[in-house]
């Protein structure tokens, strides 16, 4: 059995996620060996991320609000540009 997590994130991610897109390439132009495009139309994307256990993702951006959909446990730790970090 998968156990499936949904996380959504809060308006101040977002806000700070929207504030970096003028510093860093969107996650799947940063780091396409770990980002998927699978679905693109005029109203929304979606990316599929794999990670190995204990990898460090290169920095990005998230230039539009977003919602990450888990679909294994696991750990999820954001590093903000300000230096703050979000466990999950």
């Amino acid at each position: 059995m998968i156990r499936r997590t949904v996380l959504g994130l809060g308006a101040a991610m977002v806000w700070i996620a929207s504030a970096a897109a003028q510093e860093s390439p969107p996650s799947y132009q940063a780091d396409p060996t770990t980002y998927k495009v699978i679905f693109e139309d005029q109203n929304f994307r979606v990316i599929a991320g794999t990670w190995k256990k204990g990898t460090t993702d290169k920095p990005h951006s998230h230039p539009v609000p977003f919602v990450v959909y888990a679909l294994s446990d696991c750990v999820l730790r954001l590093h903000n540009p300000d230096g703050t970090v979000y466990c999950r």
